[in-house]
């Protein structure tokens, strides 16, 4: 059964064999009607998704709920975004919490960053800040890119915790080397303006590239201020990494 999921996995992705989500599907759907939880998993993720498949959210959520009644993490997790969308199953705040809360309990990141959010903005439960913060947490330690550029920011604010721009700097820094584009470009400007952090005109430069390469405007303006300042050698070091970036982009996109 596991090895069914397994050729499932190899006709979804493509890995070895010609990609094919028709492929993907029959194999899943063997290993599903045997039980097995990740084929299930598999199964609500290609009918909510639309993949070899047309999109049917009634079906997504039927085999979701047979992966999450065996405690599958993601489908427990997908099930309960499906509960707080109302796509597919009725509208459902509170089994979207539970839910979230057993995926969560499993290291589900997802999971906990939703009750993160559910916490903060007080949808089916009192607002309650500092458990919404220890949700972001949990996320953020676990590599959740959004929940990371949070906790920078409330690091960088001061909202929630004491105002710390050396925890704000380093969380900042995980998010922009996983590509978030804000914080990319706070980065920048702690770099270019000394906030919190040492002036590096270098790594500020590096930074507002990076931030305009993913659509952050603004990050322009700032770079050219920026260059008015740097010596040729920074100059030169700051240019270097540009355009090793989009080449390293380009190939890893071909």
């Amino acid at each position: 059964v596991g090895a069914q999921n397994n050729i499932g996995l190899m006709y979804l992705h493509g890995h070895g064999i010609a990609q094919n989500f028709r492929q993907a599907m029959a194999w899943f759907g063997k290993a599903a009607v045997r039980g097995n939880a990740a084929a299930q998993s598999n199964l609500g993720m290609l009918y909510g998704s639309g993949k070899g498949v047309p999109r049917n959210d009634l079906q997504a959520a039927l085999w979701y709920r047979k992966a999450a009644e065996q405690s599958y993490a993601k489908a427990q997790y997908y099930l309960g975004l499906l509960c707080e969308q109302g796509h597919g199953v009725r509208h459902d705040i509170s089994e979207a919490i539970s839910l979230y809360r057993k995926a969560a309990a499993q290291g589900q990141v997802r999971a906990q960053y939703s009750l993160g959010l559910i916490y903060e903005k007080g949808q089916g439960v009192a607002a309650d800040r500092p458990q919404a913060l220890a949700w972001y947490r949990q996320a953020a330690e676990h590599g959740h890119v959004k929940a990371q550029f949070v906790l920078g920011l409330r690091y960088d604010c001061g909202q929630d915790v004491p105002q710390d721009h050396q925890e704000a700097f380093s969380w900042y820094c995980k998010a922009g080397e996983q590509n978030h584009p804000r914080a990319q470009f706070n980065l920048g400007l702690m770099c270019g303006y000394g906030h919190g952090v040492s002036i590096d005109l270098v790594q500020a430069h590096r930074w507002f590239t990076l931030a305009e390469l993913h659509g952050v405007a603004k990050a322009a303006t700032h770079k050219m201020i920026l260059e008015a300042q740097m010596r040729p050698e920074q100059l030169r070091q700051a240019r270097v990494f540009a355009r090793d970036y989009v080449e390293r982009s380009k190939a890893a996109a071909a």
